[in-house]
């Protein structure tokens, strides 16, 4: 499955090889957590390991049959025309709302924070076993460590920001808040400096 992943990425367009490159790397530690031959009590917590990443990897085939993202290059290319005062100076309007688009259309299909909550669910489950008397004190530390390790990794999936939220972030850091709504109109959306 990594193996597959690997050369995917590099046979895919780069508007979808991440989405992946992330799906397949978790099927693959799914799959590997769940293949291995442990007795009891350890398949309480590699049952819900492995699920969690199975669940995940799902989750990211979604975000890959789905994705909007423009590529690296594009984005390398929009950075290219913005990076400066000068060439900034000589872009329109739609050029600049093309290139916010191009920023916005890097956010996946399943947001980000869900994208890591089947690891971090499985993760908890996992935990389990450290609380049950008939673990013995030897195999706690091994479940202790394999489960936090991947709590800690479900979690620091579903913080990762994408380019899209980055740039929101700049947005609110400079004071500028955008506000989306339906009305008499149409929809309108409204802003200001504060």
């Amino acid at each position: 499955m990594a193996l597959g992943g690997g050369v995917g990425f590099y046979l895919m367009p780069e508007q979808r090889n991440y989405e992946l490159i992330g799906a397949t790397a978790a099927a693959s530690s799914g799959l590997l957590y769940l293949s291995l031959p442990l007795e009891q009590p350890h398949p309480r917590w590699q049952i819900p390991i492995g699920g969690g990443f199975l669940a995940m990897s799902a989750l990211g085939f979604i975000n890959f049959a789905y994705s909007t993202n423009p590529g690296r290059t594009r984005l390398q290319r929009d950075w290219q025309r913005v990076r400066t005062p000068a060439a900034r100076s000589h872009l329109s309007i739609e050029e600049l709302r093309q290139i916010e688009s191009d920023l916005y259309a890097t956010d996946f299909f399943v947001p980000q924070w869900a994208l890591g909550l089947p690891l971090i669910l499985g993760s908890v489950v996992a935990l389990a076993p450290l609380f049950d008397r008939d673990v013995a004190a030897r195999d706690k530390p091994l479940v202790g460590a394999i489960a936090g390790a991947s709590l800690i990794e479900g979690v620091a999936i579903s913080f990762v920001q994408t380019p899209a939220a980055q740039y929101r972030g700049s947005l609110r850091n400079a004071g500028l808040w955008v506000d989306w709504g339906v009305g008499p109109g149409g929809i309108s959306a409204t802003g200001t400096f504060e």
